[in-house]
């Protein structure tokens, strides 16, 4: 295999694992911070956020909290929410950013028709039918 050939592996290998590590963090992270999982759409807690009263309802079963707990665990969810949220989005922002950057360190080492079929690879269905976002070179 020549060198461009090796790198071109490399560089879809390295794609093929950042990929999988985020839909796994997508698939996972809900079902350990107790947010929708895929499929249930974003409630008005936003993605992967729980609304504080349901949350100190099961904390408060399971964990026999009184009413002076409850009322304080509520508040600290409430004030934090605001900031879990904005720490998402920054999150989101920097993973779109950082995949544009390696799709188009990628692009860089690909001749012209290496660059289309990478382009086919990428929109290509994935398992489970999802699509990845199209390349924004």
């Amino acid at each position: 295999m020549t060198r461009t050939g090796m790198q071109v592996w490399f560089a879809a290998f390295v794609v093929l694992v950042f990929v999988a590590g985020v839909a796994t963090g997508v698939l996972i992270g809900p079902r350990l911070f107790g947010g929708p999982g895929p499929g249930q759409g974003f409630g008005p807690a936003g993605p992967g956020l729980m609304m504080p009263a349901p949350l100190v309802g099961r904390l408060a079963a399971e964990l026999g909290l009184d009413a002076e707990q409850q009322k304080t665990l509520e508040a600290e969810l409430a004030r934090r929410r605001e900031r879990l949220l904005s720490f998402n989005r920054e999150a989101r922002d920097r993973f779109e950013t950082e995949q544009r950057e390696l799709r188009r360190e990628i692009a860089e080492i690909l001749t012209f028709e290496q660059q289309r079929q990478f382009e086919r690879w990428l929109e290509r269905p994935r398992r489970g039918g999802r699509r990845p976002a199209p390349p924004r070179f």
